[in-house]
């Protein structure tokens, strides 16, 4: 056996798949990173209660943060919108709608002084709606488009908003619209794998093909 060629072989292949880790890596960094901002907020009032802040929103829910809308954060949009998140609806507080909202207008909680919301957090969303039923965060000052669902806000946020709480089931149509995106990612990293493969055989082949000529 010709070690040195083997040798090469390995060589070959340990970079080629160490570019390709390197590529998968920086995919998932860019994917999962949500813009933040350095600089503190710098607002100096008014304030507003939790009162004040469910009788000013068009809707107001309880859900857990599903995913990120990732095209917002890497869009030269997110500067005006902020970003997007999918929830998962547990009841409405106020107002009525779907069990899997989209709702935009959300920072990193830094210098725009705009609330954060991220993957798995269980929040309380303060929304508007336009004439689209399009949901956006609705502001009464920073940090105040969610609340924590501890006991005393949600007591203050039925109180204020009067209506009996109403509870979301997922239907089957949404746990398919789930497993759908769930398995989309992983599909995606197989299809680049396959891809990186299929390029790295074709190469070879070609390469083989002009040595054979030559």
């Amino acid at each position: 056996m010709n070690f040195k060629k083997f040798y090469i072989f390995n060589s070959h292949h340990k970079n080629f798949f160490a570019k390709l880790l390197t590529i998968i890596c920086s995919v998932f960094i860019l994917l999962l990173a949500t813009p933040t901002s350095a600089h503190a907020c710098t607002y100096e009032g008014p304030f507003y209660t939790l009162s004040q802040q469910t009788h000013d929103a068009d809707v107001v829910f309880e859900g857990e943060v599903w995913h990120l809308d990732i095209r917002t954060s890497l869009s030269k949009t997110y500067a005006r919108n902020g970003l997007a998140v999918y929830v998962l609806v547990d009841r409405y507080l106020k107002g009525d709608g779907p069990t899997i909202v989209r709702i935009s207008g959300f920072g990193g909680g830094g210098g725009d002084c705009k609330s954060s919301a991220r993957d798995g957090e269980h929040l309380v969303f303060f929304a508007r709606t336009d004439e689209s039923s399009i949901l956006t965060a609705n502001y009464l000052g920073p940090y105040s488009a969610t609340a924590e669902p501890n006991e005393e806000n949600l007591d203050i946020i039925m109180s204020s908003s009067g209506q009996t709480p109403i509870h979301k089931q997922l239907s089957q149509k949404d746990e398919m619209t789930i497993f759908l995106y769930n398995i989309r990612w992983w599909l995606r990293i197989a299809l680049i794998i396959f891809g990186a493969i299929c390029l790295k055989l074709i190469w070879r082949i070609v390469r083989r093909q002009k040595l054979s000529v030559s």
